[in-house]
């Protein structure tokens, strides 16, 4: 809010500036007009990052930097203005990049924006350096509590515009606006909108906040110029495609993209995929994405489309990328995004290593329950349906296909068994203690899926089917069987006690454990011990109250069980 009301006094010292000008050089010479200038920098050549205005002999605007604007400039209307464009901290105008001139005859206010390219060498689709005069600008909106624009397509890679506003649902604002060319000013009440940039084919190429109402831009007029590349990867990686808001005493705005949120989960039991590297755009966004394992909500522009690659673990590009997929996310909407099925071993089109995408929820719908998401990930398995036996006793989850998601089920936080039930002969492959009361999960959204192959013969060092369950924050996904108390779990030859834990716990085992690990629920390494025996003493005093998992492993084998802590 700072920033704004900054932008608004500032707005509001140029007017008074501006308007006590005119009266001073109207009123000393009856003779002259004077026009008024503010030169606009929209030029995305890369080389001209920050650049030098002169006015005949004068330096009018020193070191302008791209994508914002210099303060109006008074000059005498009808002679014959030369403008040149220098490369920063010039001190003559010998080989000026640009000359523009113009006798430029009455006593408007004129925006001048550089736009085009100094060079054709790297970019998609040369235009010229030049500027543009934008016409006559208004110092401020003509109707009470409204916000006018002009539009100006500044982009030389984008042809043909068109905005659309989408957040309230107004259509289409402006219409196939050519490169270089400029729109009529249009009155919006002041509000916060969301501006959708379109090409011919009716393809989204971006999307922005328009946040009038926070920005203090009530009762203002300002020139709103598309700027940057459409691709800038195909224009030397110059400047990304955004909207820059011009006020008519300088101060400009950089809009904010319209962002979604997706979490991605690795659940690919494929043992030749333990870790993953994934990239967006050919940006390496995770490191070695552990199989199990879950982002937390990350935030990408929505909208346009974006490529999503995923690349064995240590890949140096997205060049190496054995899968991709193109997906576009919806403005301020949460997502999931599961990677599951096979990348190796001849498998069926059916089971192939794909991304599973599904709007989502970042918490629940009421705050004293947990609400459930389901998802068949295990490749092998037949269709499957969840039967809930203790506390419900009803199907919890219909018949659900590989790769295919159930809708939520909001569930009050108790204790539920769980059937996983193989649809193909109506078995129950294993029966699940699914203990909400002691898992905290108050209030949040959680992922549910199978998880693993039923028959592991298929690929050496698979993991056995299971249920799991991802939270929406990053950390390890949690095996559904791991219950508060003494559990038995893959190995039933270790025990631990006293569930809770106050300040220790004891492990023992009938055979030597090699490694101690503690992780809290969000995956979180907190303790790694070495042990070389059948016993351990674990002092849990330095862990609050909660729950957190005890992993062991023994020869390679892995056993995880849940535990308490309490004071």
């Amino acid at each position: 809010m700072q920033d704004a009301a900054y932008l608004h006094a500032m707005n509001l010292l140029a007017r008074i500036v501006f308007i006590l000008s005119c009266v001073f050089i109207f009123g000393s010479s009856a003779s002259s007009q004077t026009a008024h200038l503010q030169f606009v920098h929209n030029s995305a050549d890369t080389s001209l990052q920050t650049i030098d205005i002169w006015v005949g002999n004068t330096k009018l605007v020193d070191d302008l930097v791209f994508q914002t604007a210099s303060a109006p400039i008074a000059i005498t209307a009808g002679a014959l203005t030369e403008i040149r464009v220098m490369q920063a901290n010039s001190e003559d105008t010998i080989t000026p990049i640009l000359l523009w001139s113009d006798s430029l005859q009455d006593s408007s206010f004129h925006q001048l924006a550089l736009s085009g390219l100094a060079s054709a060498t790297g970019y998609s689709h040369f235009e010229p350096l030049n500027f543009v005069d934008l016409g006559d600008i208004r110092q401020n909106s003509q109707a009470f509590d409204d916000t006018d624009i002009k539009f100006y397509n500044g982009i030389t890679d984008f042809d043909l515009i068109t905005v659309m506003e989408t957040k309230l649902g107004l259509g289409n604002i402006i219409t196939d606006l050519g490169y270089g060319q400029y729109s009529a000013y249009s009155s919006l009440s002041t509000f916060n909108y969301r501006f959708v940039l379109q090409d011919t084919s009716s393809e989204i190429q971006g999307e922005f906040d328009l946040n009038l109402v926070s920005q203090n831009l009530t009762d203002s007029a300002l020139t709103l110029i598309m700027s940057g590349f459409a691709n800038s990867e195909e224009n030397n990686n110059g400047a990304p495609m955004a909207l820059i808001g011009v006020l008519p005493g300088g101060a400009t705005i950089s809009f904010d993209k319209s962002m979604g949120e997706m979490q991605l989960i690795h659940n690919s039991a494929d043992p030749t995929l333990d870790e993953m590297d994934i990239y967006v755009d050919d940006v390496l966004i995770l490191n070695d994405l552990l199989f199990r394992q879950a982002s937390g909500y990350l935030s990408f522009p929505s909208g346009k489309a974006m490529n999503l690659a995923f690349a064995p673990a240590n890949s140096s590009s997205s060049a190496e990328a054995f899968f991709t997929q193109n997906i576009a996310l919806e403005a301020e909407t949460p997502y999931v995004a599961i990677a599951a099925g096979n990348q190796s071993g001849s498998p069926s089109p059916e089971t192939s290593f794909s991304i599973f995408l599904k709007k989502s929820r970042k918490a629940a719908q009421l705050s004293n329950q947990c609400d459930v998401l389901f998802f068949h990930g295990a490749s092998d398995a037949g269709p499957v349906r969840v039967n809930e036996t203790k506390a419900l006793s009803n199907e919890l989850f219909s018949s659900t296909d590989f790769g295919a998601f159930h809708a939520y089920s909001s569930l009050p936080l108790t204790d539920y068994k769980l059937d996983l039930i193989l649809e193909n002969d109506n078995s129950v492959f294993e029966t699940y203690d699914f203990t909400l009361s002691q898992l905290n999960f108050q209030g949040e959204a959680i992922t549910l899926m199978t998880s693993g192959f039923v028959d592991t013969s298929s690929f050496i060092g698979s993991e056995e089917m299971s249920l799991w369950l991802a939270r929406s924050s990053s950390g390890l996904m949690l095996e559904v069987d791991l219950t508060v108390g003494t559990q038995e779990l893959k190995n039933p030859n270790w025990k631990v006690y006293p569930q809770p834990a106050n300040n220790e716990l004891n492990i023992i085992s009938e055979q030597s454990l090699d490694k101690l690990r503690v992780y809290n629920l969000q995956g979180k390494l907190l303790l790694e011990r070495t042990v070389n025996g059948t016993s351990y003493l674990l002092n849990t005093s330095f862990l609050s109250p909660g729950a957190y998992i005890l992993v062991s492993e023994n020869n390679n084998t892995v056993n995880k069980l849940l535990f308490q802590v309490t004071y």
